[in-house]
């Protein structure tokens, strides 16, 4: 298995004082672990973790991140295992790829950041029963074509969602995560499901048993649902949070919450920014904004020097903003009043 050098292991730097190690057996877990690159993320892991830990009982949570935190005299609240390495962003799909090596427990799962937990996630360590492992099928085909099984292409084969991995500390796992590396660099392609695909085909071995939506719910069916719903998802994974004007309110806090454990910089500002911005106009709503920003950017490629712009003048380019302005404003208020009734 090659790793490029620059990605060097991450360090232990925090390790909740109230929890007892033994070094003769691994603790059973459950625990979770994340991986954080950038204050982005670490928000979205540290709330992900929250609801975690709120609703699955002796749930213990680590990550791993490269944003400096200043933990001499304080704990970075949810996470009881801190590790962190000084490497750039771009290599943090290594230490997904290896995350299982920075998990001690005999029942484990790895959860992207961008997830809120919603309900006990112990019953999937109980569904899994003899397998290694336990990670979503999805009910679609491979969006890229690459070679799944000699040159068999994707096109044939099922595809899993990475984001969350369910799994167990046993022989097969490891020899599975370590397959999974290999598969990555082999196929050269950035996202990891890929090759996560071609690891489990070419893996008979490892017993993988495929779960379904609940367990890693996307926006879009499952989501219908309230988090108060009895159908609703163990895991939301919103994906992106300006989708989701909730779980921006939620980041917000969490910053507020955690901010003083990190070193400030222009990274940390930015991040703060937008979310000030995304506060400011919740109502809008992320399609609103894109099609409107898309739209700026073509007419402003096409201004002229005069004060018409080709194919609409200023003014009924306004007028026609200010009338759709209106009417997606008037659709949020009354989705919100529907709702609130």
């Amino acid at each position: 298995m090659i790793i490029p050098e620059e990605a060097k292991p991450a360090e232990l730097v925090y390790s909740n004082p109230g929890i007892e190690a033994n070094p003769e057996s691994p603790p059973p877990g459950p625990g979770a672990i994340y991986v954080a690159f950038n204050y982005d993320y670490l928000l979205m892991a540290a709330y992900s973790a929250t609801t975690a830990k709120r609703v699955t009982p002796g749930l213990e949570v680590a990550v791993i991140t490269n944003v400096p935190l200043r933990l001499d005299n304080a704990h970075l609240a949810p996470f009881d295992y801190i590790y962190f390495t000084d490497v750039d962003t771009k290599y943090n799909r290594i230490y997904k790829l290896t995350a299982h090596r920075y998990a001690p427990w005999e029942k484990a799962v790895f959860i992207d950041c961008d997830t809120e937990v919603q309900r006990d996630l112990s019953p999937a360590w109980e569904i899994m029963g003899h397998h290694d492992v336990a990670v979503r099928q999805l009910d679609y085909p491979a969006r890229k074509d690459y070679p799944v099984l000699g040159e068999l292409s994707s096109l044939y084969s099922p595809v899993w969602n990475s984001g969350v991995i369910f799994f167990r500390r046993t022989p097969g796992v490891i020899r599975l995560f370590d397959a999974w590396m290999e598969h990555y660099f082999y196929l050269s392609i950035h996202v990891d499901q890929p090759s996560l695909a071609r690891t489990i085909i070419n893996t008979p071995e490892v017993r993988v048993l495929s779960l379904n939506a609940y367990w890693n719910a996307k926006p879009g069916p499952m989501r219908r649902y309230s988090n108060q719903s009895e159908r609703s998802p163990a895991i939301y994974h919103y994906c992106m949070p300006e989708n989701d004007r909730r779980i921006v309110s939620q980041l917000s806090a969490m910053d507020s919450a955690i901010g003083s454990l990190v070193e400030d910089g222009a990274e940390v500002q930015a991040v703060r920014r937008k979310y000030r911005v995304l506060r400011a106009i919740p109502y809008l709503g992320r399609p609103f904004i894109q099609r409107y920003l898309k739209r700026l950017e073509i007419l402003v490629r096409k201004l002229s020097r005069g004060r018409v712009i080709i194919g609409m003048s200023r003014q009924s380019f306004k007028k026609d903003m200010k009338k759709d302005f209106k009417s997606t404003k008037s659709r949020s208020e009354s989705t919100g009043n529907s709702n609130g009734n």
